[in-house]
């Protein structure tokens, strides 16, 4: 996975003696952060990292797929093009927000946080960022719900940042039969489906809403969609890069969510579902950042 850049007003630097004290507080402060997930009004004294833009194309950008009609010298599995004609994809522009605990220079250092904060049911994650590693304990769709959260933990004395990561989405003109152009809208939709879900099944497992047993079911019903979204993209994998390069992205997704179910502790899948959904979200950004036509 390729680095993010990331805009911080402020240097953050942890000396020894000042990285316990962050760990101790991170633990403490974690709490609070999974407990508290709603979309209440906060102060404005938390902005977003506006400076920080995932992809580097325009939002008005067209990827063409041109999709071709179907002969003999074409593989078995390519679907069939009877008649033509033309459609339009687009996936909208969206942000995701990251609670940050720290930013160490030191990996160690920053394993230690990142463990701290995973056993108590925190993603723990960490990201390198030109040497610098950076370790995130949640990461939410709806900014109100991450800003409630660092606000909370403002008030209570902890300095935590709110990150936000973004991809302009992209256009995508098809031409081809109407079944095809169908099948490939309704894959697009279930990968930015299953990107949501991750975080809808982290909350109503965090609030008790669902047990072990009920989780690792929709976690099923999760794969079984990644799985047909995969078997589309799979169609077209030999006529256009970007195809393949959906097809690569589900199956990353369909291994992250199967290794869930292999966990009985349910620290460890909080912890981990939450370290999921933030990989899938920066496995979403940098297909969408270098989503190119084969």
């Amino acid at each position: 996975m390729r680095n993010f850049r990331i805009r911080r007003t402020k240097p953050i630097f942890i000396s020894k003696a000042a990285f316990i004290n962050v760990t101790l507080l991170a633990g403490i402060a974690i709490f609070v952060a999974l407990a508290v997930l709603t979309g209440r009004a906060v102060s404005d004294n938390i902005f977003k990292d506006t400076g920080v833009n995932a992809s580097s194309e325009p939002s008005d950008t067209k990827i063409i797929v041109t999709q071709p009609t179907a002969t003999p010298e074409q593989p078995k599995n390519t679907p069939p093009e009877e008649t033509s004609t033309g459609g339009v994809i687009k996936i909208e522009a969206k942000d995701y927000y990251f609670v940050q605990f720290g930013m160490f220079s030191n990996e160690d250092n920053a394993k230690t946080c990142a463990d701290s904060i995973a056993a108590l049911g925190g993603a723990g994650y960490i990201k390198n960022t030109d040497g610098k590693f950076y370790v995130f304990a949640m990461c939410y769709s709806n900014g109100n719900d991450a800003k409630t959260v660092v606000t909370n933990l403002k008030t209570q004395g902890y300095s935590t940042l709110l990150k936000c990561f973004s991809h302009n989405g992209m256009t995508m003109n098809i031409s081809g039969s109407e079944e095809s152009i169908n099948k490939i809208e309704t894959a697009y939709n279930g990968v930015i489906k299953a990107t949501d879900e991750i975080e809808e099944i982290i909350y109503k497992f965090d609030k008790g809403e669902i047990d072990r047993i009920e989780l690792k079911n929709q976690l099923r019903e999760l794969l079984s969609l990644i799985e047909s979204n995969k078997d589309t993209f799979s169609l077209f994998a030999e006529q256009h890069e970007i195809s393949a390069n959906a097809k690569t992205l589900c199956e990353a997704y369909y291994s992250d969510i199967s290794g869930l179910l292999k966990l009985e502790s349910d620290i460890e899948l909080k912890s981990r579902l939450k370290n999921t959904y933030i990989t899938s979200v920066f496995e979403l950004i940098e297909y969408l950042d270098n989503a190119v036509v084969g």
